[in-house]
């Protein structure tokens, strides 16, 4: 079972963040998709990392899989 709990996809105007296992965090409506696990968030500006869902969305997703790798 993978560590990774996030992604970054560098594109010429934006940049997603993304979850591995998204689909099962509570992202308060932050994350995008329809996937069986990963989810993202398109970052368009510097201002879009100021949203204070961002950091406890991180944290939720790096819990997640130290839960699920019996890390925690």
């Amino acid at each position: 079972m993978s560590e990774h709990y996030a992604y970054l996809a560098v594109h010429p105007r934006h940049v997603n963040l993304g979850c591995n296992h998204g689909a099962h965090l509570d992202d308060c409506g932050l994350l995008e998709g329809t996937g069986r696990n990963m989810r993202k968030t398109t970052v368009r500006t510097v201002d879009d990392l100021a949203d204070p869902r961002l950091v406890p969305l991180l944290r939720a997703a790096r819990q997640e899989r130290l839960t699920a790798l019996g890390r925690a």
